[in-house]
């Protein structure tokens, strides 16, 4: 769907691939969405570029810029909510002095936003327009920011008074999207970074003074992203200690068990192999005596009763 919208009054026009053939592209933004193989042919016809540079990146995390001779190409991402790679959307920017062309494949909550932002008795120049919509897509990004910040000192907590296997889960999960929102938020930053020194005619002081704050914006997100990633890995190594601590005391626990099985099977071995021998059948010459058999009795207590005091020294039983 091809959407005009004039920059003079702010009105929008829903137009065919064969009205953009003779449309003005003059203070306007064409917001392209969701195009059909006609509206791209016929837009990269009008604005004479390869259907390859109009067409959304496939890779959403990757931002990249395209300088031509009066326009500049460059690619961001938007979602809403929490980040989920599923769930974002690339946008394909172009940008000249007289016009703006936005071309997206879904809905993207920031563009009716943008269009909010719009003066409504005031003529708004494309690069307003840049900014307003690269301003409503960064401002989302704070949104989920937010949503990191609490659930980091969830998992802190969790972490520090109960750790379990799930809440270790949910921390590397939660990592491994932060790695990937982080490099999303150093490309873009780049990318106006890029723009901002570009000297292209059109970007004038006023342009570069809009894209300064949208670049502090995104420095403050990314400060933001690298202090949450310090202390989940701060959580993580917290979890480990943790388990190591966990096995140590079981192992120690094990160990005092093996001690005492071990002590007590010392202890009957004694009386077990002396009466083994005493008690075979077939007579001793030394049992005819009483008094033998109480001697060898006396001896294995006293052998079990010495062997019990030295594994108690021992700490053993």
């Amino acid at each position: 769907m091809l959407n005009l919208v004039d920059l003079v009054d702010n009105q929008e026009k829903i137009i065919s691939a064969d009205e953009l053939k003779d449309a003005k592209l003059h203070n306007v933004w064409l917001d392209v969405r969701d195009p059909t193989d006609a509206e791209i042919k016929a837009l990269t016809e009008k604005l004479d570029i390869s259907k390859n540079l109009v067409k959304p990146t496939e890779f959403p995390t990757y931002s990249s810029i395209r300088m031509l001779e009066d326009a500049v190409i460059f690619y961001f991402s938007s979602f809403s909510g929490e980040f989920d790679l599923k769930m974002l959307s690339s946008i394909a920017i172009i940008f000249a002095k007289t016009f703006a062309v936005t071309i997206r494949m879904a809905d993207v909550e920031a563009f009716d936003k943008a269009k909010e932002g719009l003066h409504k008795a005031e003529i708004d120049t494309p690069s307003y327009v840049l900014y307003v919509l690269l301003d409503e897509i960064i401002r989302s990004y704070f949104s989920y920011v937010e949503i990191v910040d609490e659930r980091t000192s969830q998992l802190e907590e969790a972490i520090l008074e109960k750790p379990t296997e799930d809440v270790f889960r949910e921390i590397l999960g939660l990592k491994s999207k932060l790695t990937t929102f982080n490099r999303l938020l150093w490309y873009e930053r780049s990318v106006l970074y890029v723009l901002k020194r570009s000297t292209l005619p059109f970007i004038t002081d006023t342009t570069k003074a809009y894209l300064d704050e949208l670049i502090d914006d995104l420095t403050k997100q990314i400060d933001s992203v690298t202090i949450f990633r310090e202390v989940l890995s701060d959580a993580t190594n917290s979890y480990r200690a943790a388990i190591s601590h966990q096995l140590n005391i079981r192992i120690e626990k094990l160990s005092d068990v093996v001690k005492i099985l071990t002590a007590l099977t010392v202890i009957v071995a004694v009386p077990t192999l002396i009466f083994t021998y005493y008690g075979q059948n077939f007579p001793l010459q030394e049992f005819k005596s009483p008094e033998v058999s109480y001697l060898i009795t006396a001896v294995t207590i006293l052998l079990s009763l010495g062997m019990v005091f030295v594994f108690k020294k021992k700490g053993w039983v």
